[in-house]
């Protein structure tokens, strides 16, 4: 009996996809100007709305915290800037909270002021600095005061990026295109809704099988959703890998056998569940685990901190994938990057080899910092902006 094929051609114009098994590589690498043209802040942006400080307890995300201790962070502001020639890093400050500097006598006398409130030294450097990662995660937001994006919503572009979404849709016809961003940002994940990269762009993260809940709803009603979890799978052209983490992380935290807090897995929050109450199913004992997390987001900030967490599994994970992306790139394309993180700044030099493949950085002012990297690197700078990209750039 003839076999008949289960295959029907319906003409209906489908172009077959190219494997993307041994495909070759290009990567990129995106600062925080790739999200400027967006209308997200600039380093020098958030240091000066840090320094004037004038943020409220009526303001989005702070109800939780007294005014009295938003002020509290805001002369310790005042009183690190003084002490340091009226000059404010927000990360450096971010790492100042974690050495044992604001237990000088110049900023203990604004703790001091507290005296009679029961609580301890430790426990109110605590809460200014998680106040102070709020404040943070408040200023990460477009020109429209965004900073989350409807699934459902299909533009065509997206304000200034339509030649580079262009050029990124062209390369994942014939390449494997890792993307790796130090933005905490969901700006490129947005770019997904786009007819051109639908389908094309994951992150490594999974919701199919993923035993990791959270809930979506209010007082009166409330639904237990299934969240995505990171497996390290990434099976499309694009793919991103966000090595200072994202604005909808969370790490899931379980209880070992001490009673300790032990890291289990990075989970992403979509908008409306709640960041305090995480669960995994416990298969084996037929209940939830609820997971101990943070009130903020996980990034990574701090000039020094963030180079010590590069050790957390998650992001030395995130890390060797980076280095094993850079050692297949055929081409290596950074965009709005300042060139400040020496970490980074070594596992270029060291794993892509700059010697026979080409480098391209691509900002606008470009300062002494990127200058000197592209001599590091052998590289070719575009003192332009994202919207002038064009293909012919790179070759």
């Amino acid at each position: 009996m003839k076999r008949i094929s289960n295959i029907v051609d319906l003409d209906c114009g489908y172009i077959q996809q190219k494997p993307l098994v041994g495909r070759p590589h290009i990567a990129f690498l995106l600062g925080a100007g790739f999200s400027i043209p967006m209308g997200y802040p600039s380093a020098s942006y958030i240091n000066t709305k840090l320094k004037e400080f004038n943020f409220s307890q009526n303001d989005k995300g702070f109800q939780d915290y007294s005014q009295e201790y938003i002020d509290y962070l805001g002369k310790f502001i005042r009183k690190y800037t003084e002490e340091n020639q009226n000059q404010f890093d927000y990360e450096q400050f971010y790492d100042f909270f974690r050495t044992n500097e604001p237990k000088k006598n110049c900023y203990e006398s604004i703790y001091k002021e507290m005296v009679g409130k029961s609580i301890k030294y430790n426990d109110f450097l605590h809460k200014i600095s998680e106040i102070y990662d709020k404040i943070i995660e408040s200023m990460i937001h477009d020109k429209y005061g965004k900073n989350r994006y409807n699934e459902n919503i299909t533009e065509d572009s997206r304000d200034g990026y339509d030649r580079f979404l262009e050029y990124l849709s062209k390369l994942s016809e014939n390449y494997i295109v890792d993307v790796h961003t130090l933005n905490h940002d969901l700006l490129f994940e947005s770019f997904r809704n786009i007819h051109r990269l639908n389908g094309k762009i994951s992150d490594g993260f999974d919701e199919f099988g993923s035993n990791y809940f959270g809930e979506l709803g209010n007082e009166d009603c409330s639904y237990r959703c299934r969240l995505e979890r990171y497996t390290g799978r990434y099976r499309t052209a694009i793919r991103l890998y966000k090595l200072h983490g994202s604005l909808d992380y969370r790490m899931f935290f379980r209880r070992d056998s001490n009673g300790s807090a032990i890291p289990d897995k990075m989970v992403k929050i979509k908008d409306g569940i709640r960041h305090d109450y995480l669960m995994k199913n416990n298969s084996s004992k037929f209940n939830y685990l609820k997971s101990d997390c943070s009130s903020h987001p996980d990034f990574l900030s701090g000039t020094n901190t963030k180079i010590k967490r590069y050790k957390d599994p998650f992001y030395k994970n995130l890390l060797k994938k980076f280095k094993s992306n850079l050692q297949k790139a055929e081409k290596l394309i950074i965009i709005g990057y300042g060139c400040k993180d020496k970490e980074i700044n070594e596992y270029v030099k060291k794993y892509f080899d700059f010697r026979i493949n080409q480098t391209f950085i691509i900002t606008p002012n470009p300062n002494d910092d990127v200058e000197r990297f592209r001599t590091e690197v052998k590289g070719k700078i575009h003192a332009i902006s994202i919207e002038d990209i064009t293909s012919d750039l790179f070759i």
